[in-house]
């Protein structure tokens, strides 16, 4: 895999930083191996401005911030896009030795990729009263697409266990908040 990011910040005001990985692994069909994960954030220190100057005896810091991104799992068993044949040994014994055999091979999914979650963010970072009181705020949407899961169920008749793939979406929203306060140290 590789990987890349790069920051800017335009008068320590404004804040923009792109990263992305590339990644490969041979658990998946040839078509599927490689997958490219981007991501990407804007921030906005607002105590730098001008119309703040007022506010800085008593507002240290406040940022506004908003991001993007995407990951990918990887995390399947190696080859289970191949149908094979495995190889046991049986109870039955022949001439006193243990006879091998095989049996018809599982289902294997009809695609198979990597699984991408995409975090969506909108957050605010106060500090306040000599950096001694600090709020922190997130608001997020996070999409995860092409979970890896057991299928739709099939009939009981075809006598094979439903193949594992990418048959699943999962959407998640929500925020978290942080208040700290310290006090000063003697």
């Amino acid at each position: 895999g590789m990987f890349f990011r790069a920051n800017y910040s335009f008068m320590d005001k404004y804040l923009f930083e792109v990263s992305g990985r590339y990644d490969g692994t041979s658990k998946f069909p040839t078509n599927e191996q490689w997958g490219f994960f981007p991501s990407a954030s804007l921030g906005w220190m607002v105590t730098e401005e001008s119309f703040m100057s007022g506010t800085r005896d008593w507002i240290d810091l406040l940022k506004v911030r908003a991001s993007t991104g995407s990951l990918g799992n990887g995390l399947v068993s190696p080859y289970s896009f191949v149908s094979t044949m495995n190889i046991q040994k049986s109870s039955v014994l022949i001439d006193g030795l243990q006879q091998s055999y095989t049996q018809a091979p599982n289902l294997i999914p009809s695609g198979l990729t990597w699984e991408r979650v995409i975090t969506n963010n909108i957050g605010i970072d106060l500090e306040m009263l000599q950096n001694r009181l600090s709020m922190t705020f997130d608001y997020y949407h996070r999409y995860t697409k092409d979970m890896y899961t057991a299928g739709p169920p099939l009939p009981e008749v075809l006598g094979s266990a439903t193949p594992r793939g990418n048959n699943a979406d999962l959407k998640t929203k929500g925020w978290e908040m942080s208040i700290e306060w310290m006090n000063e140290r003697e």
